[in-house]
């Protein structure tokens, strides 16, 4: 798939220097239709490398890329004692979510359980009545 990409070890470690530089400084992946030509623009590489660097280095698509660290925006916004009172949608669309569906998807995914067990766990917040996820019985 990648055979004529040009892809070497150096270009993979400056394409993942300068996404870790972007996801810990620009916060790029809060922007809700972000693509991977405007992310890999921002990086200063192409879509091809940036999407086989992500496949290849980091063993994820560019959507699983970015839903990880809108997910990790959401933990620590969950964890925040300022942010206690946010709804779980209201912190998922500041993380760059554009839809409940697609952030319980993607938190299930990465964190293995859904969003409001997580933050009961983390948190030790109780949620509101008739508000927690049904556990299959």
């Amino acid at each position: 798939k990648y055979a004529r990409s040009g892809m070497t070890p150096d270009t993979a470690e400056e394409i993942g220097r300068r996404l870790l530089q972007r996801a810990g400084h620009q916060h790029d992946n809060r922007e809700p239709e972000l693509t991977l030509a405007e992310l890999a623009g921002r990086v200063g590489t192409s879509p091809q490398l940036l999407s086989q660097y992500l496949n290849e280095v980091q063993g994820v698509t560019f959507y699983d890329y970015v839903n990880g660290l809108r997910v990790a925006d959401v933990q620590r916004m969950m964890s925040d004692p300022a942010r206690r009172g946010d709804s779980l949608l209201d912190l998922s669309l500041a993380a760059g979510f554009n839809s409940r569906s697609t952030f319980n998807a993607a938190f299930k995914k990465v964190t293995g359980i859904p969003p409001s067990q997580w933050r009961r766990q983390a948190g030790g917040m109780s949620a509101p009545i008739g508000q927690d996820d049904k556990q299959p019985a």
